[in-house]
């Protein structure tokens, strides 16, 4: 039994791969403070786990405090995946491969092991991000963009005169060209996101010439990926997925 957790900026992900197979899979808002009730009430009924394999982005201060409530709950501790030069099949396209983040690097393992042939990534998460892995595994780069959820956010905290409006869904979604602001910054960030997706994938296809896959995930991808101009293969769970093989290698 083996506990993967994708630690992200807003929620926990979890799992547990019990022979090669994620039998169980949970989220948990990320907050100061959880982490004990995490432990305590999602885990407590999971059977203590032999190892826990965590993809963290978010420092140092998570890592220490976790690891000494798994020293105190299980006496065990966490071993933390780092992204590497080449393993699994991928080759990153970083100079600094330890920099590119840990839960894109487990997604594009799991994303290498599920699909053939050349492929766009795409995490829409609290940073939406756009990967492109060729047919042989390298990565050829990526980019970086505040995700659908940070647009709004940003608007909402440091633009005069619209913050305390958006404290629901939009009357109507699909409403192109909204008539009161807190629809208007929902629509604008939805319509960021859609856009630069649709363009980098237009303009890349014509650069390459070839068909390539599409792969999406994150919080914000269900919402996302039935707006694309292009299919993507909605994978939610794919950092989990990209864990379970590292950890499954032992490594």
């Amino acid at each position: 039994m083996i506990l993967l957790l994708d630690v992200g900026n807003q929620r926990i992900k979890w799992g547990v791969l019990h022979d090669g197979r994620l039998i169980q899979t949970g989220a948990s808002p990320h907050s100061n403070g959880n982490l004990r009730t995490l432990v305590s009430s999602e885990w407590g009924d999971i059977p203590k786990p032999s190892r826990v394999v965590v993809s963290n982005v978010i420092g140092g201060g998570f890592s220490n405090e976790f690891d000494d409530l798994l020293s105190t709950a299980w006496g065990i501790n966490a071993e933390y995946v780092v992204s590497s030069h080449s393993a699994f099949g991928i080759t990153s396209a970083y100079h600094e491969p330890a920099r590119l983040g840990v839960d894109r690097w487990a997604a594009l393992i799991a994303a290498r092991h599920d699909f053939k042939g050349a492929l766009y990534l795409v995490d829409c998460g609290t940073a939406l991000t756009l990967d492109l892995l060729a047919t042989n595994g390298q990565h050829l780069g990526g980019l970086i963009i505040p995700g659908f959820s940070m647009m709004q956010s940003v608007l909402l905290e440091r633009t005069a005169g619209i913050g305390g409006e958006q404290d629901s869904l939009p009357d109507d979604s699909q409403a192109v060209l909204p008539g009161n602001t807190r629809d208007a910054v929902y629509a604008g960030g939805l319509y960021a996101s859609i856009a630069v997706i649709d363009r980098v994938v237009d303009d890349l296809s014509r650069t390459l010439g070839t068909e390539i896959s599409g792969v999406i995930t994150g919080g914000d991808a269900a919402l996302i990926c039935p707006l694309l101009k292009k299919k993507f293969a909605h994978e939610p769970n794919l950092v989990l997925k990209g864990l379970a093989i590292i950890a499954g290698s032992g490594s």
